[in-house]
């Protein structure tokens, strides 16, 4: 069922995003995104895949750390420890990776007027998602290929704001050139933080969390904040053409 989902995803994924390279007057578009009256930003199902994906991976490290045995320390301790080898019940947090990545997926093949760097971008950072959950800990330390699908896993998320914006882009603020490159600077210090914590920083499981709590939530915020700049631009044509209307003729005139 899952590798259904995954295949469905990634035919969306991979279908050309339905962008015009000339507006109606025959002037070229740069935008990456198209937001007007007509278009959607995103697939209304996108919004769906994009909020379950920080909800089921905070509850599932919740979830799964409530049945584990006093040995696992959620300070110190990754959330692979929870899906590892030596996990009590360790479905729990495999089932919530595995979903986390297919909501990635999902949530690219319904970013429809985004361009495809966006749409790879997110889609690349569900499959690694999927990976860390296939290729999990061993009963003791872990093995390289855990280790590059997390790695990736946490770097694409981080550089995924950067995609999304270009030069003249008609953008709501948070998703504006200036803000975007603030963001992947914020989301990368995290990673940095993840990195330190892992090499003797401390509180690695803090660290982890923190950012990946973040960064997979992002993808939601893109959304609501397109959703709300649409309605709004879709609010504002509206008034132009109601006062571009001449007004009923008088009732004596007819």
């Amino acid at each position: 069922m899952l590798a259904r989902l995954a295949r469905l995803a990634l035919s969306g994924l991979c279908a050309p995003s339905p962008l015009r390279s000339t507006d109606k007057g025959g002037a070229p578009v740069n935008n990456s995104l198209v937001l007007d009256t007509d278009d959607s930003p995103a697939r209304g199902w996108a919004l769906i895949s994009a909020t379950l994906a920080p909800v089921v991976l905070i509850a599932g490290w919740l979830v799964a750390g409530l049945v584990q045995s006093n040995d696992y320390n959620p300070v110190s301790q990754t959330i692979s420890v929870l899906a590892g080898s030596a996990a009590n019940h360790r479905w729990i947090m495999t089932v919530g990776l595995v979903l986390v990545g297919v909501c990635h997926l999902v949530t690219a093949a319904g970013l429809t007027s985004f361009r495809m760097r966006a749409r790879l971008g997110l889609g690349i950072g569900g499959l690694a998602g999927l990976g860390v959950a296939i290729f999990a800990e061993p009963v003791h330390g872990s093995t390289s290929t855990h280790i590059v699908f997390a790695t990736l896993c946490v770097l694409i998320l981080a550089l995924w704001p950067a995609t999304i914006p270009t030069p003249g882009d008609a953008l709501p603020a948070v998703l504006t050139t200036r803000t975007a490159a603030m963001v992947t600077a914020v989301f990368l210090g995290l990673a940095l933080w993840v990195y330190i914590a892992g090499h003797g920083g401390g509180a690695l499981g803090i660290a982890e969390r923190v950012d990946t709590a973040i960064a997979n939530a992002w993808p939601l915020v893109v959304l609501v904040a397109l959703r709300r700049h649409r309605r709004s631009d879709v609010g504002e044509r509206a008034v132009g053409r109601a006062a571009r209307i001449p007004d009923a003729l008088p009732v004596d005139a007819l």
